[in-house]
C-alpha cells in the first residue's frame, strides 16, 4: 500500500503489549518488543518484525503508534452495534485497530495536528479480520464497556 498511494501517510498500529514495530520504528532497525507480548488482538500479537516486512515499512512509514487493549470492546461494540444506523459490521479483535487509533488521534488536538487530520481528511482503516472467536467476541459484545 505505502507503493501505491504516494503523497499519502501511513501510520501502522499495534497493541502496546506487543509493539515491536513501535520498538524498530524508534531503533530504525528492527528490534523485538520489550516485555512480555500479550494482548488480546490476537492476530497482532506478534512483538517483532519480519526482514522482509521491515525493509518496506521502514520506507514507507510515516508514524508508528500503539493502542491499548481496554478499546477494543467499545470500537467493536461501535461496528456491530452503530449508533449512526450504519450497517453492522462483525469484524473481529485485531481489525479495530486503526479505528483505535483514529479515534485516539481525533481527540487530542496536537495529534490531530501532527496527521494534518481535518474534516476534510480523507482515511483509509484496514481491518482484515472478521470474527475469529465468537466466545471471546459475544464476551466482548456483552460486558460493561469501560470508555463508557
Amino acid at each position: 500500500m505505502c507503493g501505491h498511494f504516494p503523497g499519502s501517510q501511513f501510520i501502522v498500529v499495534e497493541p502496546e503489549h506487543a509493539a515491536g514495530l513501535f520498538a524498530s520504528g524508534r531503533a530504525g532497525r528492527p528490534e523485538r518488543a520489550p516485555g512480555e507480548i500479550h494482548t488480546v488482538m490476537a492476530g497482532l500479537e506478534c512483538g517483532e518484525v519480519s526482514p522482509i516486512a521491515w525493509r518496506i515499512l521502514d520506507r514507507g512509514t510515516d508514524y508508528f503508534m500503539t493502542i491499548r487493549d481496554s478499546a477494543v470492546q467499545h470500537c467493536l461494540r461501535l461496528l456491530a452495534q452503530s449508533p449512526h444506523g450504519d450497517p453492522p459490521i462483525f469484524a473481529g479483535e485485531s481489525a479495530v485497530a486503526g479505528l483505535i487509533a483514529l479515534l485516539d488521534a481525533a481527540r487530542d488536538p496536537a495529534f490531530r495536528k501532527l496527521l494534518e487530520l481535518t474534516a476534510n481528511s480523507r482515511i483509509l482503516l484496514f481491518g482484515t479480520e472478521g470474527i475469529t472467536d465468537p466466545i471471546i467476541w459475544r464476551k466482548l459484545i456483552s460486558q460493561a464497556d469501560p470508555l463508557h
